[in-house]
């Protein structure tokens, strides 16, 4: 890592370029650095994303993303990052003219559903058969995220219809079970 950092600090001082400040942002200690270099050159929706995944200014991004006509991937990674999540899942449910879902409801019932039904639950695949992942659940359990995913796919849908829980969405069976099992003995 002293090499690559080496190789960041000497891109920073040439002019680099957007990809250039990507590869530093990813790869080094000089994400700050990166960062702001990134700015001032007009980032990219992709430049934003890095920078929403690789560095602590999650937030400052997610708002320059949100102003450059984001596309629902873009607005999925906000929320599955956590970053302006109701901002982003408020855009989506523009897109598909969804009302809103009542969230913590919705939650409630994948819990209840997920803990009733063990083995129901498989986070490594989206969809088989009578198993799912937490947003297949929601696809299931809500006619709203349903059809959002008819029209998309069912990530997208799970981030427009229970976006506080897309932090989750990559996680594996037992720390979402484990989750879950919390929100169903509310």
């Amino acid at each position: 890592t002293d090499k690559r950092n080496e190789a960041g600090e000497q891109l920073l001082k040439q002019s680099p370029s957007n990809e250039d400040l990507r590869y530093i942002i990813e790869y080094t200690d000089k994400r700050n650095e990166a960062w702001e270099q990134l700015l001032k050159q007009s980032p990219s929706n992709e430049d934003l994303r890095y920078i929403i995944e690789y560095t602590d200014k999650r937030n400052e991004a997610g708002e320059q993303l949100l102003k450059q006509s984001p596309s629902n991937e873009d607005l999925t990674v906000l929320i599955t990052n956590g970053v302006m999540i109701h901002e982003a899942s408020a855009v989506l449910r523009e897109r598909f003219g969804a009302q809103m879902v009542d969230e913590a409801a919705l939650i409630k019932d994948i819990a209840t559903t997920v803990n009733n039904q063990p083995g129901c639950l498989q986070m490594e695949k989206w969809h088989c058969g009578t198993s799912h992942c937490i947003a297949g659940w929601a696809t299931i359990l809500s006619p709203i995220a349903r059809e959002i995913e008819q029209k998309t796919d069912t990530k997208t849908a799970g981030c427009t219809v229970i976006p506080s829980l897309a932090y989750l969405f990559f996680s594996d069976n037992d720390t979402v079970l484990k989750k879950l099992k919390e929100i169903a003995s509310i």
